[in-house]
């Protein structure tokens, strides 16, 4: 292979030679290197000076140990440093050396190569970086996520699922559950990670699992689903658990609520009714149905407004009419005319959240009346008698 075969090598695979005479202290580069540290063959003097000027600011140092340390151990070395550009760029070289020694030990010359990798390091930095920021995320997410292979030996996690198993990335890694829970619990895990890799799609499950970090436990769902290569071949299982604990305490405590409401209102005595904004009827209690005399079913098919004294609508649909704008209104008394039965009630309404509802609060007050009626004609009774007795007094 003649020179220019050489150099031809040497710019191709950017890699160039270089040698230092250490008893004349003259180093020599090929063209290639003239090439990656870009610099005028013809103007500038390779000395270990003037290439030790041309490291980063930042590696100089541990190059120049490198180098020396080499010479004093009599070893080859390898080293990855950046070279600082005119312009500012920066470029990063693989240099590896050997030096030979004579019989005494002492250093005659050293023979090595500089290697261009910027775009390979680049690559690599640009690389890490997405990685360390997707590390990131994974960490300070607050759902547990790991993968696991197909023999169920953990891969990855992150922070959160450390706080699970009371333990460190890497002492979770090669690990299977079983070093970790339960076998319950264990062959539990097992079972969804084998159903979630012969699954075409994710699945989903909840359970509420321990934290050994504190013992605190969590209500979490679960989804797990098959980690696919490139091939198409299962490589493995990826898990995500989310706490829903909270969550499921608030929907315990609603469902107590209703429950707690659908007591009142099957036992209180007022006569509870849901309407549309028609007073067609929706829901009623028990309560209604007995002031009423009516069965649910049979105050389904009717409205509030039809039960009405029909001498007694025009009042109430005025009544209605404030209503609407009102969205409440407390205590008015109507009469009812039901099966040729006279009934007197008050009513007070308001309108329910989705304002396509009224609710309605009833009460029988027939009684009241008929004792308010008596009354009124004893004392009218006890008024006549009064007169009729002064009519008999003499004068």
């Amino acid at each position: 292979m003649n020179k220019n075969q050489l150099e031809t090598l040497q710019e191709l695979a950017h890699i160039g030679l270089w040698e230092f005479d250490l008893t004349t202290k003259t180093l020599s580069w090929s063209s290639e290197i003239y090439n990656i540290f870009e610099m005028d063959k013809n103007s500038f003097i390779p000395t270990y000076e003037n290439f030790f000027n041309k490291i980063h600011t930042d590696d100089r140092e541990k190059v120049n140990e490198a180098y020396f340390n080499s010479i004093k151990e009599q070893k080859d070395y390898s080293i990855i440093h950046r070279l600082q550009m005119l312009d500012g760029r920066i470029k990063w070289v693989k240099e590896a050396c050997s030096t030979l020694f004579d019989e005494s030990g002492n250093p005659l010359i050293s023979r090595g190569t500089v290697q261009d990798i910027t775009e390979l390091s680049l690559a690599k930095i640009e690389a890490q970086n997405e990685h360390n920021k997707l590390k990131a995320i994974l960490e300070n997410i607050p759902d547990l996520l790991w993968i696991k292979d197909v023999n169920g030996v953990y891969i990855s996690c992150n922070k959160r699922f450390e706080d699970f198993f009371g333990a460190k990335e890497k002492d979770i890694i090669n690990k299977t559950d079983y070093d970790f829970v339960d076998k319950k619990l264990a062959d539990f895990f097992k079972e969804h990670d084998i159903e979630a890799m012969n699954s075409k799609k994710p699945l989903s499950n909840f359970e509420e699992i321990p934290f050994a970090n504190d013992g605190h436990k969590e209500y979490l769902q679960t989804i797990k689903s098959k980690v696919i290569d490139s091939n198409g071949n299962i490589i493995g299982v990826l898990g995500i658990g989310r706490d829903l604990t909270e969550l499921r305490d608030k929907e315990i405590q609603l469902i107590e609520q209703q429950e707690e409401l659908q007591s009142i209102y099957n036992t209180t005595k007022d006569g509870l009714a849901i309407v549309d904004m028609e007073t067609n009827f929706v829901k009623v209690n028990k309560a209604y149905c007995e002031i009423t005399g009516l069965s649910e079913e049979e105050l389904l098919k009717t409205s509030c407004l039809a039960l009405s004294d029909p001498q007694d609508r025009e009042r109430v649909s005025a009544i209605m009419n404030e209503f609407m704008q009102k969205g409440v209104i407390d205590n008015f008394e109507k009469v009812c005319i039901i099966k040729n039965k006279r009934i007197n009630v008050t009513l007070s309404a308001s309108l329910m959240p989705d304002k396509k509802h009224i609710l309605l609060s009833m009460k029988d007050i027939t009684k009241n009346k008929l004792f308010e009626e008596q009354s009124k004609l004893a004392a009218m009774g006890e008024m006549i008698g009064n007169i009729a007795h002064q009519w008999r007094q003499p004068l």
